[in-house]
C-alpha cells in the first residue's frame, strides 16, 4: 500500500468516527470542515512521507464570522483569501 493509499484509508475511516460526524472533508487542503452558523471548525491534515513512512500533523482551526466581519476593514487580503483564515488555530504540539 502506498502512502497515498494510506492516507486515504486513513481519511475515509475517520469519516466514521462519532467526534467528526457533521464534518465534510475537503480534499484541495486535506482538511475536515465543519459550518454551524457564525463558526466554522476546521482540521486540516497536513501529510508528508519521510523516509518511507507517512506522517500527518493534524492542525486545529476556528473561525468566527463575526471576528472576520470586524476585521475585514483592515485586512490587505482579498475577500476571498480571508474565507480561509482561522481566528484561531494550534496544533497538537502546542499543547504540551
Amino acid at each position: 500500500m502506498t502512502n497515498k493509499e494510506l492516507f486515504l484509508t486513513i481519511v475515509e475511516r475517520l469519516t466514521t468516527e462519532p467526534f467528526l460526524k457533521g464534518f465534510k472533508f475537503r480534499k484541495r487542503d486535506s482538511s475536515f470542515i465543519k459550518q454551524e452558523g457564525g463558526l466554522r471548525r476546521h482540521i486540516e491534515l497536513d501529510h508528508w512521507s519521510k523516509e518511507g513512512v507517512l506522517i500527518i500533523y493534524p492542525i486545529y482551526m476556528v473561525r468566527f464570522d463575526v471576528l472576520l466581519k470586524w476585521f475585514e476593514p483592515y485586512n490587505v487580503k482579498s475577500p476571498q483569501d480571508q474565507q480561509d483564515n482561522p481566528s484561531v488555530g494550534f496544533t497538537g504540539n502546542m499543547l504540551g
